[in-house]
C-alpha cells in the first residue's frame, strides 16, 4: 500500500483510489491572484516551489502571499516577472533560487539581501 492511501480510505470511507477521485476537482479550482496594491513593504520572502513539471515563485511579507509567478523553472525571466508585481522592498529574504540575483540586480538594485 502506497504512503497515505490508508488515510485516504479511511476519509472517503472506500478505497484510496476512490477518495482521490471524488476529490479531483478541488485541483481544477482557479485561484486568484493576490491584487496588487502599490504597498511598500520592509521585507519580503521568495521562494520557488515545484509541482512535477511546473514551479511557483512565491513573494510573501511574513504574513500574507503578496504575488505569485507560474513557471517552467527558477530563471531570471521568472523571478522578473514576478518583482514587476510591487514596489521595491528594503530587503528581500532568499534561499537563492537559480536566476534571482540577475533578476534582483537588475530589478530591484537598491535592495539588500538576506539569505536564509
Amino acid at each position: 500500500m502506497a504512503a497515505g492511501q490508508g488515510h485516504q480510505s479511511q476519509a472517503g470511507g472506500g478505497t484510496g483510489r476512490s477518495f482521490r477521485f471524488s476529490t479531483t476537482w478541488c485541483w481544477q479550482i482557479e485561484v486568484p491572484p493576490p491584487d496588487p496594491t502599490g504597498q511598500v513593504h520592509r521585507q519580503i520572502i521568495v521562494d520557488g516551489t515545484y509541482f512535477g513539471s511546473w514551479c511557483v515563485l512565491i513573494a510573501h511579507n511574513g504574513t500574507h502571499v503578496i504575488g505569485r509567478q507560474w513557471c517552467d523553472r527558477e530563471s531570471k525571466a521568472a523571478w522578473m516577472a514576478l518583482f514587476k508585481q510591487f514596489p521595491a522592498p528594503d530587503v528581500v529574504i532568499t534561499d537563492g533560487g537559480t536566476g534571482l540575483r540577475a533578476a534582483l540586480d537588475q530589478q530591484w538594485p537598491r535592495t539588500r539581501i538576506q539569505r536564509c
